[in-house]
């Protein structure tokens, strides 16, 4: 990850870790493809007793171009909160795209798109059971200046239809630009500016918030700036 921040996709369309096995089998110099069977979404240890299913296939025909697709199928047990509680199931797919053009030795292009759903949500809207759907798309431009300098853009666009992954049905975009500075082979300090709207009032402003008081302290944009330095051993 050339950012600093992490993209929406990653925090919002699909899980952090998986716990299970994975089996990768090199079709040819070009097509490889990948079959795994886990406990589910962030699931240490199953929680309902069913797996889910993953298949995907990677394709490299050159040094310039790749691309990678994977699906994940598999029942969930929800949790309480907002949507239905504990012991309701319903079943999570998702499908993860990645494609990779390197135009030059110095510039590469990264595309990233998702699609989710979850079956057997409460809706925020009504109160019945729906199936909840997500989807987004990350564009990466990354330019490596010289040994010493590297410049990365990003820009998102998450639309969360049912509110089932950020708690607010929303179209959520972002716009990232960070510059990278490598002194030595082990040091890297990174600068980022980044930027974030919403359709819907997503974002805490003040401390009003937590007053509990509908609509206080929320806006539809956030600005951020960060730096971070990185030791490589």
């Amino acid at each position: 990850d050339t950012n600093y921040s992490r993209s929406i996709l990653f925090g919002y369309a699909i899980p952090f870790t998986h716990t299970g096995a994975r089996l990768t089998y090199a079709a040819s110099d070009q097509v490889s493809v990948i079959v795994g069977v886990n406990n589910g979404w962030d699931q240490l240890q199953d929680a309902n007793k069913q797996k889910t299913g993953e298949l995907g296939i990677s394709f490299t025909p050159n040094k310039v171009f790749s691309l990678a697709a994977q699906g994940y199928s598999g029942v969930e047990q929800l949790s309480g909160g907002t949507f239905i509680g504990a012991g309701t199931h319903g079943l999570r797919r998702l499908i993860d795209a990645v494609g990779t053009y390197n135009a030059t030795s110095q510039l590469t292009f990264i595309l990233n798109v998702d699609w989710g759903q979850q079956e057997n949500v409460t809706s925020l809207v009504n109160g019945t059971s729906i199936t909840a759907k997500w989807d987004g798309a990350a564009a990466y431009a990354n330019y490596q200046v010289n040994d010493q300098w590297r410049l990365s853009v990003r820009a998102e666009y998450f639309d969360d239809k049912d509110g089932y992954r950020t708690g607010v049905i929303q179209k959520w975009k972002e716009a990232t630009l960070t510059l990278a500075y490598l002194p030595t082979k082990f040091i890297e300090i990174r600068g980022e500016v980044r930027g974030d709207k919403s359709d819907s009032n997503a974002f805490v402003k003040d401390t009003s918030f937590f007053s509990g008081t509908p609509g206080a302290g929320v806006t539809d944009n956030q600005a951020s700036i960060g730096l971070e330095a990185v030791y490589k051993f």
